[in-house]
């Protein structure tokens, strides 16, 4: 018997397939967020990132059918601000939808798939996604963080209608914060304040964003293009203010809606403002199971083993109980040559039963798959 830990809930992981989701595609691929699952709601595809460019900067998007393994491409000739977060590729209206953003000769937008009709629905321009709730028909929109010109508000596009409605704007967000922490984190350099990074709860209902300050470049590849902090948490339909919080923290939602988990292992009750912590697994990129018991994290083993050998851990962790499990190691600092790269970025399968996370090894970036065994 495996004694590493004490049984307890995350001894589900104890036994795990690992496995390439796709080995025939060569080149990198990538899963976008550890806020968003790459599997389908219903289980029975996978959306990722393709690339043969080494930054892994130019790519397309592919659905592949687990069972099969046939894959379709849905879109190509993609120009994507990093390796890091890819095209923001998503799923929307459960599953009906898959939805990303694009830089088109210098410009940014934002386009769907009707997986339903075939239909490509552009649904905003000079714009780029946020995350949206996987079963919701509207996804949150924002002005480019470097250079808004104008977008600078929060804004829902129905996916259907294609009607884009304002839900908060970047000053009401910022009144909500206090002037010295402004003047601190996003100092006034003659450039407006925008929304920056929506990401929206599970049950469509609230919203958490940053806000940033760009510099007027047209470079967005420039780590000084904007200056972006704050968590800045509302209610997505009506932009009603709930909560401001001092730092990002790598933020992702409690299955509930009612609470957000960062990075720490910190689990935030956006009501109350309350915190508990959780068992203090490795953790850069913490994101829940679908039912909320379990939670899962890249992160370093420790300091000097990364400064020794650049690698990072996947480790399950149970909310309830405290147990662990460890379920994969790797050399985390090769990959797509991107200028910001590649993060592991775990998530879970819609079921609860696969992770996902993306591996940067070798001379590409991989998206792995770990299935919990029966």
């Amino acid at each position: 018997m495996d004694t590493r830990n004490p049984p307890g809930a995350a001894s589900v992981w104890r036994r795990c397939s690992i496995a390439d989701v796709s080995p025939e595609t060569s080149g990198n691929t990538i899963h976008t967020y550890f806020n968003v699952s790459p599997e389908s709601p219903d289980g029975t595809c996978v959306l990722f990132y393709a690339s043969e460019d080494p930054s892994g900067e130019t790519g397309r998007l592919v659905l592949r059918e687990r069972s099969t393994g046939r894959e379709t491409v849905i879109a190509t000739d993609i120009t994507a601000e990093d390796a890091h977060r890819a095209a923001c590729q998503q799923w929307l209206g459960a599953g009906r939808f898959v939805a990303w953003h694009d830089c088109r000769e210098g410009r940014w937008s934002v386009f769907a798939l009707d997986l339903q009709t075939g239909r490509k629905i552009t649904l905003a321009e000079d714009r780029q996604i946020g995350f949206g709730a996987t079963k919701a028909l509207e996804v949150p929109v924002c002005g480019c963080h470097w250079n808004p010109d104008g977008h600078r508000a929060l804004e829902a596009v129905n996916l259907l209608t294609g009607e884009i409605h304002t839900v908060t704007t970047a000053e009401d967000a910022a009144a909500h914060a206090p002037k010295a922490w402004l003047d601190e984190f996003l100092p006034d350099n003659g450039q407006p304040l925008s929304v920056f990074f929506p990401v929206v709860s599970p049950d469509g209902t609230r919203v958490f964003f940053k806000l940033a300050r760009g510099t007027a470049t047209d470079n967005f590849k420039s780590p000084a293009a904007s200056r972006r902090e704050g968590k800045f948490i509302c209610d997505f339909a009506s932009g009603a203010f709930i909560r401001f919080v001092p730092q990002w923290g790598h933020p992702s939602w409690y299955p509930d809606s009612a609470e957000i988990l960062e990075k720490g292992n910190i689990v935030l009750d956006i009501r109350t403002g309350q915190e508990r912590r959780l068992a203090p697994i490795p953790s850069d990129h913490p994101s829940f199971a679908p039912d909320g018991n379990l939670f899962v994290s890249d992160g370093k083993a420790s300091h000097p083993d990364f400064l020794a050998t650049g690698r990072r851990v996947i480790t399950v962790g149970s909310a309830a109980d405290g147990s662990t499990e460890r379920i994969d190691h790797f050399d985390s600092i090769h990959g797509a040559k991107s200028w910001r790269p590649s993060h592991a970025h775990p998530v879970f399968s819609p079921d609860g039963h696969r992770i996902y996370y993306n591996v940067c090894a070798g001379e590409h970036t991989r998206l792995f798959c770990a299935e919990r065994r029966a």
